[in-house]
This record gives C-alpha cells, structure tokens and sequence, in this order.
C-alpha cells in the first residue's frame, strides 16, 4: 500500500461518520465526499476518558470528533456538573463563546479528533463544491439548533422519566444518521452518573428511572447496548408528538 493510499484511508476514517450525517440529510455526490476528506485530514489526536480537551479546542477554529464520546457542559466549585451537550463522531467542537469561562469541553470515553477549522469554515461561508451538500449542512445545523432547544425543555419541564425516554430517542436518531447504531437501539458507554450529569438529576434517581423503563418494556440492556422495543412507546413517554 502507497503512502497515498494510507493517508486516503485514513482521511476516509476520520470522516466517515460525518459524510453519513450529511448524507442523512441530503444526497451528497463522489465529488462531495472527496472534497470533505480533502478538507479534513490525518493526523488524528488521541484523547482518554476524562481528558479536558478545552485547550485545544481554543486553540483551532474546530475539531472535528472521529471516534469516542465527548461532553459539552459547565463545573460547579464544589464539582458537580451539568452537561450541555454530548457530542458523537462526525460532530464539530467549537470553543466556547467569550465570557463562558465556566464551560468545558472533555473526553467522556476514548476519543480521537483532526483538526477540522478549514472544513468548518467552508461549510459554514457556503464555500461548498455543490448545492445538495450546501443544504445537507444548512439542514444538520437546524437539526443541531433544535437539539439545543430540546435539551433546556428536556430539562425545564419534562420528568425523570420522560427526560431518560426523550434522550434515548435523540441519540436513536443521531447515531441512525452517523452510523453508529441500528433501528431498535444505542450504544450507551456511559455510566449513570454521566446521565445523571446529563440529565440533571441524582444518579440514584437515574438508576430507578431505567429501571421503571426496563420494567415497562421500553427499553433492554443486551451486550453493552441499549435496546428500545417498543419506538412508539417510547416517544409516548417522553411527550414526543408524532
């Protein structure tokens, strides 16, 4: 194998997942996903659970997550904390806005970045080799706006319950787009504090709100995965309309 041929696979890896979120959101040619893979590249930065990779978010206009689990949230002076956002492969980090000193960005599990600034900025001046791939990132912009917006309501008004139903259905239909899972479940490598973390709630309150979930067939547990059963079931429980 040519050293061309590596770095063309590797490039391949490092934005796999984000060429199948743009391609959830609409058709995207051979031309486009080459120019993604041009624009982000090798090497990739390794970074272990628990690593606050704030640092060197600031330090670039963007990286972009290849592999692993990564937080978006604020830490308390006495250590609890509130996670804002939990970002997946294929997902962009940004640092964060001036005057939010108290946000941070860390690993929540094993992670690998590449910088991805120039990618960014591309995507984001519309400086796009086509129109379908200009739209597919205008629509997973919205769909991350909308996110946002879910998480203050998952918090400000929706129950233990409803919250646990309501992220399970979120992160079903982000890992379906970036390839990371498959219809009827999630993968889940995160402890109930982190959900708690999350979720703004007790660890021990999470613990029996799965429980209550699993006892009402919504969701299962099978080989370090989340399985959910019963879809419409579950969007009955977290006060999703149809």
């Amino acid at each position: 194998m040519t050293r061309r041929d590596t770095e063309s696979r590797s490039a391949c890896a490092s934005t796999g997942a984000l060429e199948r979120l743009l391609s959830s959101h609409a058709r995207a040619s051979r031309i486009d996903l080459s120019w993604l893979r041009e624009r982000a590249g090798p090497p990739q930065v390794t970074h272990a659970a628990g690593t606050d990779i704030t640092p060197e978010v600031c330090r670039t206009t963007a990286l972009l997550v290849c592999q692993g689990w990564v937080a978006n949230g604020a830490v308390l002076n006495d250590g609890r904390r509130q996670i804002i956002s939990v970002h997946l492969a294929g997902d962009f980090l940004r640092a964060p806005d001036q005057g939010s000193g108290d946000i941070s960005i860390w690993a929540l599990t094993p992670a690998a970045t590449v910088e991805g600034g120039a990618l960014w900025r591309d995507l984001e001046t519309g400086s796009c080799p086509s129109a379908p791939l200009q739209q597919a990132w205008a629509s997973l912009r919205a769909a991350e706006r909308s996110r946002v917006s879910q998480h203050i309501v998952r918090l400000g008004r929706l129950s233990a319950y409803e919250r646990c139903a309501h992220f399970f259905l979120e992160l079903h239909d982000k890992q379906l787009r970036n390839g990371l899972g498959t219809a009827g479940a999630v993968l889940l490598p995160l402890s109930q504090d982190v959900l708690a973390d999350l979720l703004g709630l007790s660890a021990v309150h999470i613990n029996r709100t799965l429980q209550q979930l699993r006892r009402d067939g919504l969701i299962a547990y099978s080989e370090g995965r989340v399985l959910l059963p019963d879809l419409p079931g579950l969007a009955r429980a977290a006060c999703i309309t149809p």
